[in-house]
C-alpha cells in the first residue's frame, strides 16, 4: 500500500485545517480540485477517443474503490472499536448535513487511461480517461482477500499477489496492479492489449523490440467497453481495471495461474451500488415502507392508492360525488 510522503501528508493536514475540520466541506475541496485541474468529471461517449474524460459511471467506481481499499484496514492513530470508552479526547472531524451544490463545467486536463470498445483491443497509443454522475443509496459492504486465504489489503481484496502483480475483485469487476521493471519510465515503452477475453502486456527492449512480460486469459469474459488501463511512471506501475460481463467471483485471475483462490474465505458481501437499477429501487422503496410504518403513515403502495382514489372520488357516478374526500369510507381489501 502507498505511503504518504511527507510533502503530501502535510498538504493534507492543511485542507484539512481550512475545512473546519468538517469531513464533508474537506472531501468538497479534493473533488472541487480534480473538478478545476482534472478531467474527472467530464463524460466520454466515444469509448476510443484521444480526447478526455471518462466513459459513464466509470469515475464513481474509482472512487468507490478507494473508499473500500481502507475500509477494513484498521487505523493506528485511534483505538479500537471495543475502547472507545476509555479512549483520551483527541481531535475528530465532524459532519455536517448540506445540500451539495451542483457543478457543471469540464475541467481540461488528460491522464494517460485508455478504453477501447467490444471490437477493438486497447493499444498504449491511445490515452483518454471516463465519469458520471449517479445517485445510489447507502454502500454496505467490505473487502480484502489474497490467496489462498484473506488479506487485509485492498489491493489483494478476494484476489491474489504474485512477483509480478497484485489483483483485487468483487463480484462484477477486477482491479489488477503490475509491477513494471524501473527501467520503465515512460508509456511509449509499453504495448497493452486488452480484449475481452486475454490481457497481454510488452515491454520495449534495448533493440527495439517488444518482449512479453505479462500474457494471460482472463478466467471470465470481461466488457473491454467498460474497461481502462493507465500507467504510473512516478510509482513505475500499470493500472488495469476490468469490468466482468457476468457477476461472478473469480478463482484465479488468468486461466493459466496455477493457483486458486479458497473461495470459502472471500468476502461475498454485495455492494448496494453493484446491484442493478431495478433492485436498488426496490431495496429502497422497502426501506421507504419500513419507515413509514415506523411513522404510522401509508406505505408506498397505499399512497398510490388512496391518490387513484382520490382522482375518481368526484369522478361522474361516483356515489361519493360532492363530499369531502375521506378514504375511511371505502373498503380496500
Amino acid at each position: 500500500m502507498q505511503e504518504l510522503g511527507e510533502d503530501v501528508q502535510r498538504a493534507l493536514e492543511f485542507v484539512l485545517n481550512r475545512s473546519g475540520p468538517d469531513i464533508l466541506t474537506f472531501l468538497e475541496l479534493v473533488f472541487q480540485f480534480l473538478h478545476q485541474n482534472t478531467d474527472f468529471y467530464h463524460v466520454t461517449s466515444d469509448p476510443v477517443s484521444r480526447g478526455i474524460g471518462f466513459q459513464q459511471g466509470v469515475a464513481e467506481k474509482i472512487v468507490q474503490r478507494a473508499f473500500f481499499k481502507f475500509k477494513s484496514s484498521p487505523n493506528p492513530n485511534l483505538p479500537p472499536a471495543d475502547s472507545d470508552k476509555n479512549a483520551t479526547s483527541r481531535p475528530t472531524i465532524q459532519t455536517q448535513e448540506r445540500n451539495p451544490e451542483p457543478t457543471s463545467s469540464v475541467p481540461d486536463a488528460v491522464c494517460e487511461e485508455v478504453v477501447a470498445s467490444a471490437s477493438e483491443t486497447l493499444t498504449s497509443s491511445q490515452s483518454p480517461m471516463t465519469s458520471s454522475t449517479s445517485g445510489t443509496p447507502d454502500v454496505s459492504s467490505s473487502r480484502d482477500a489474497s490467496p489462498p486465504r484473506v488479506q487485509q489489503s485492498g489491493d489483494t481484496f478476494n484476489g491474489g499477489r504474485t512477483d509480478k502483480y497484485c489483483w483485487a475483485q468483487t463480484q462484477n469487476d477486477a482491479d489488477i496492479k503490475i509491477t513494471l521493471p524501473l527501467n520503465v519510465t515512460n508509456k511509449s515503452q509499453l504495448k497493452v492489449q486488452l480484449t475481452g477475453a486475454k490481457l497481454s502486456v510488452a515491454l520495449r527492449s534495448e533493440s527495439g523490440n517488444f518482449d512479453e512480460f505479462i500474457s494471460g486469459d482472463f478466467f471470465s469474459k470481461v466488457s473491454t467497453e467498460d474497461s481502462c488501463w493507465n500507467f504510473d511512471s512516478k510509482k513505475r506501475e500499470l493500472h488495469v481495471f476490468v469490468e466482468k460481463l457476468q457477476p461472478i467471483w473469480w478463482k484465479k485471475l488468468f486461466v493459466q495461474d496455477e493457483t486458486e483462490l479458497d473461495m470459502s474465505t472471500l468476502d461475498t458481501t454485495t455492494n448496494l451500488h453493484d446491484l442493478p437499477a431495478e433492485e436498488q429501487a426496490v431495496i429502497d422503496r422497502l426501506k421507504y415502507d419500513d419507515l413509514c410504518k415506523k411513522k404510522g403513515l401509508p406505505t408506498s403502495q397505499q399512497q398510490q392508492t388512496q391518490e387513484i382514489l382520490r382522482k375518481a372520488w368526484n369522478a361522474d357516478g361516483s356515489p361519493f360525488a360532492g363530499t369531502e374526500f375521506d378514504p375511511s369510507r371505502v373498503n380496500i381489501s
